[in-house]
Parts: C-alpha cells; structure tokens; sequence
C-alpha cells in the first residue's frame, strides 16, 4: 500500500511540475534590428512565446514601443552598443585586426497582455525624446503565432482577414460604440456574407484610396429580432488592402456612417509596387498590375496538430519517467526485502 501511494505521489508531482513550467510561459513581441549611421533597420517582428525570465526595463538609451492607433499598449527599454569592436582574422599568421563596425545590432522584445492587431498597431524607436522609427505592423516582415490556433502565418499575405466593426443601433441609426476605444479591428478570419431573415437589410461599402468601391456587403442590424431597437451591435466586412472607409447605409440607402480605415491598409494606390509593404500583383492590384511580384518562400506552419503532438510528447515523457523511476525504487525495494528475510533466515539457523 505504501509503495502504491508513493508512486501516485511522484506520478503526480510530475505532472504538476510540467503543467506549472507550461504556465509560465508568456508571449511577446521579438524585435531584432540593427542600427547603422543613425538609421533604424527592422530586419523581423515575430510573436513569440518565452519564458517568464525575460527583463523588462522602466529605463534606457533606447526605447521600443507597440501602439494601437495613438495608445502605447507595450513598451520596453534596451541599450544598444553603437559603433561595436569587432575582430578579424587575418591569413598569414598574423595578428588579428580589430576595426569599429558601422552597424550594431540589437533584440527587444515586448510583452503582449491581449490579442494582436497587426493590422492597425505600429512599431516605434525612440532615443530619449527623438523617434528614430515608425513603421506599421503589417509592413514588416512579421510572423504572428495565433495564440488560440497556434499556427505561424505572414498576416501580410494571408488572404483571410475581415474588418470588425463595433457599432451601436438606436432605432434605424447607427453610430459608432463610444465604449470601445477602437471603431473597428482586422481579424484573422475569412468574411463569410451574413445570412439573412429580413427583406429589408442594412448595407456596406468599403472604399479604398482611389474613391473606387472595393467591396460590398448587406447585414441586419437587428439580427432578425423585430423587438430589438436599441443595442451594441458588431459587424464584419471584408478587408480591404487599400481600404480608406467603410460607409454603413440604412434600407433606403441612406448613408448612416463612415468609418475610416485607411490605418490598417497596407497597399497605398500610390502607382509604385512596394514588395517591402506586402504589395503585389495579387493584393494589390492597383499599384503592381504587370509587375512580377517577388517569390518569397511559404511562411513555417506549426499547425494544431504538431502543437499539440508536443505537448503529449512532454506529458508522456513525465508520465514514463516517472513509471520508470517507481519501477526502479520497486525492484530495489523487493531485492531489499528479500535481503532482509534471507538475513533473518540465516541468523535462525545459527
């Protein structure tokens, strides 16, 4: 009996140990960049996951900063070693050479407290009160790890993305929710047309940069429900790369309102194909029609499966050791056991 509740007690304190290692882990925004002459170079922006022993600073020569809209949402300060010593071989026998490099290199990353909207947060660098940096999320080579999927996608190519839309509905009208600080968001999920009950639908127009319509959609405010007349309502529309507003209308096409969001678009109808952006003949027609885009290898998918084959992997591989490790004490106990009653055998002899 005692044997079996001590192998439960070790089976059990290393599943806890494992699940208590998992829970520590945070997610956070991995910059890596250098700085050369003066200028910022943001060479990847990746969502990643790390340990809890990542140091966040209050202080610094530098700081990184992740805005929505105007709002700081993360920021952390790192110091950078401008023109670094670097030493070179040289053949011969010789001494090695040392020169100043003109380019320093530097990793920051920023914690994340909620979902990340690459579409509309920014990437900032500052030295003391001088910006050095500003650059939209979806304009840099950006790799997001969704959270709730854990899949890997590039949110520049990926075709799937829809505006959400945070509306309130007051008898016909519609206005903007004044509890959400942001009218709207762009989500990683394919607009899918409303499916709807009433003869008389509400309508949408997406307009991009050019003044031309992009997009339309219809939707019911009221979701089918006649009593409903007063209410927050949410309301998805397809994503528009060169998006400048969104115009909500009532059943007489009557415009309500205008959203504008132009801050989550990437491709700029500004007649030059900017491949660095995310534009191509593809998602951005406008700018890169008869230009080949540029081949860039598919995005690493770690897809749910492979996920969650590793945390089985860990979980089996505590469950067995500590299988092993019980089984071990007991063939040491049942050898110690015999041991003893060899001994007592022995001692009635004599």
């Amino acid at each position: 009996m005692a044997f079996y509740l001590k192998f439960l007690l070790i089976t059990l304190f290393g599943v806890f140990a494992s699940f208590f290692a998992l829970a520590q882990n945070k997610d956070f925004l991995s910059i890596t960049g250098s700085i050369s002459s003066g200028q910022i170079i943001i060479d990847s922006v990746e969502q990643r996951v790390f340990e809890q022993n990542v140091t966040i600073y209050k202080s610094g020569s530098y700081e990184a900063r992740l805005l929505k809209g105007k709002k700081i949402v993360s920021n952390n300060f790192f110091e950078i070693e401008e023109n670094p010593e670097l030493w070179v071989d040289v053949k011969g026998n010789k001494p090695e050479e040392r020169f100043l490099s003109d380019r320093s290199a530097f990793n920051i990353k920023l914690p994340l407290t909620g979902s990340l909207d690459v579409a509309s947060s920014i990437i900032e660098i500052w030295k003391g009160n001088s910006l050095l940096y500003s650059k939209k999320l979806i304009e840099l080579p950006m790799e997001v790890l969704a959270v709730e999927t854990y899949i890997i996608t590039n949110q520049k190519n990926s075709p799937s993305l829809s505006y959400l839309f945070h509306l309130y509905y007051d008898n016909g009208q519609i206005f903007a929710d004044r509890d959400f600080e942001f009218k709207y968001d762009v989500i990683p999920e394919e607009f899918k047309p409303e499916v709807l009950t009433t003869q008389f639908p509400f309508s949408g127009e997406v307009v991009n940069l050019k003044g031309e319509t992009a997009a339309t959609f219809k939707f019911d405010p009221r979701r089918g429900n006649p009593a409903f007349l007063k209410g927050k309502i949410s309301v998805k529309a397809p994503y528009a790369p060169d998006g400048k507003k969104v115009v909500f209308y009532d059943v007489q096409d009557k415009p309500l309102l205008a959203i504008f969001v132009d801050e989550s678009s990437f491709c700029n109808d500004d007649g030059i194909c900017n491949v660095d952006r995310g534009e191509d003949k593809k998602t951005c027609p406008n700018d890169c029609a008869g230009v080949l885009p540029t081949t860039l290898p598919p995005p690493y998918e770690k897809g749910p499966a492979a996920s969650g084959l590793t945390t089985w992997i860990i979980l089996t591989l505590v469950f067995v050791g500590a299988g092993l490790g019980g089984w071990y004490w007991w063939k040491w106990w049942q050898k110690k056991k015999a041991a003893t009653q060899i001994n007592q055998f022995t001692n009635k002899l004599n």
